[in-house]
């Protein structure tokens, strides 16, 4: 990892997602629901958004906008000029990311959520000794490099622990049960071989159906021996014709009729060629072997474990990104957000999220 990725971890991520226009809420649906901030917004001079208590300055803004135009120049991009319809895109997204941290802020102080300077610093130190081998100097010239003061690094790095702080309060009683982690251990045979339902057969794969038929035709009449000729001379499965068309199959995990023939069929009897339409366009001879091995139901302790935090990783970001959708819609629906003069998007963020609900309230009572 180069020394400069550091500020791509605190700075470059927001402007990227600022200048993409994606927003921190998210619109996957659940159950959870939130009230917002109920003081009405005041502006103060140097404000470019404030939601209730929580005020976005020009410093922020300029801040972002400056990362936002060293993130483009390393990638070889070049920053749009004041005025330009591509500045106001880049600076309506600015904003917006910028009020979706406030809100986020806001509603962190309002749950008595507190992140100290001595935290911050903390945090600083231990990046500044990860990617800087603990120098100052050279933090500081990677922090120039990005235009932004150190002030500024400082205030991205409380956000984050404020983020981090307000996502595991509200994400903790999210939970995933044991019927859940073993439903997802049987579903996933490919991550969890011991889950895979499995069959020991042998087959011959080719083209034309009047061989396979007289392929067909000589293996029920035939031997061990028979198959080892027959796979050798004519199969186009390269992994199983010198192996006398002997392999050990998955459920699921063969093309469609194969996996009927293999899962269903009787041991020891062939069965009439079939025909893939989908894959191989060819047709295959099948013998089942030995009796089907059933896969494991049940997940290890550690199967469980890595299974857990999967899909408890997913279940809280699904949870939480449906908190701040309910959070935003609140904070939209009340008088908590200002914009100072110049620096509302067009479209904003509530005309977006109000007209999604109203539309999708329509049609759900429709």
């Amino acid at each position: 990892m180069q020394k400069t990725s550091v500020l791509s971890i605190l700075l470059v991520v927001t402007a990227a997602a600022a200048l993409a226009g994606c927003g921190g809420g998210g619109s996957k649906s659940g159950s959870s629901t939130v009230s917002g901030s109920v003081k009405a917004a005041k502006l103060n001079p140097d404000d470019v958004v404030v939601v209730g208590n929580t005020h976005i300055t020009q410093d922020d803004f300029t801040g972002l906008m400056n990362t936002g135009k060293a993130t483009l120049k390393q990638q070889g991009q070049t920053f749009p000029k004041q005025g330009t319809t591509a500045y106001e895109q880049l600076k309506g997204n600015a904003v917006t990311n910028l009020l979706e941290q406030a809100e986020l802020n806001d509603k962190a102080a309002a749950l008595g959520i507190k992140v100290t300077d001595a935290d911050v610093q903390k945090r600083l130190t231990a990046i500044i000794k990860q990617y800087y081998s603990g120098s100052r100097k050279k933090y500081e010239t990677a922090r120039k490099a990005q235009g932004v003061t150190d002030a500024y690094v400082l205030k991205v790095v409380r956000n984050q622990l404020i983020d981090q702080a307000l996502y595991n309060r509200v994400t903790k009683n999210v939970k995933v049960g044991d019927a859940q982690i073993d439903t997802y251990f049987r579903n996933n045979p490919a991550q969890f071989p011991r889950a895979a339902t499995s069959r020991k057969v042998r087959h011959i794969l080719v083209k034309k159906k009047s061989l396979a038929t007289s392929i067909y035709n000589q293996l029920k009449k035939g031997d061990d021996k028979t198959w080892c000729t027959l796979a050798k001379k004519y199969s186009q499965d390269p992994s199983s014709k010198n192996k006398c068309g002997v392999l050990t199959v998955t459920k699921g995990e063969t093309v469609a009729v194969f996996d009927k023939v293999a899962f269903s069929e009787k041991t020891g009897v062939v069965h009439a060629p079939v025909y893939d339409a989908s894959n191989y366009k060819s047709y295959f001879v099948i013998e089942p072997l030995g009796d089907i091995k059933p896969g494991a139901t049940k997940p290890t302790a550690a199967e469980k474990a890595q299974i857990s935090s999967t899909l408890s990783s997913t279940k809280k970001n699904t949870y939480m990104n449906n908190w701040v959708k309910q959070l935003q819609i609140a904070d939209c629906k009340s008088s908590s957000i200002a914009y100072a003069t110049g620096y509302k998007p067009s479209p904003d963020i509530c005309t977006t999220l109000l007209s999604t609900t109203t539309s999708t309230s329509s049609t759900t009572t429709g």
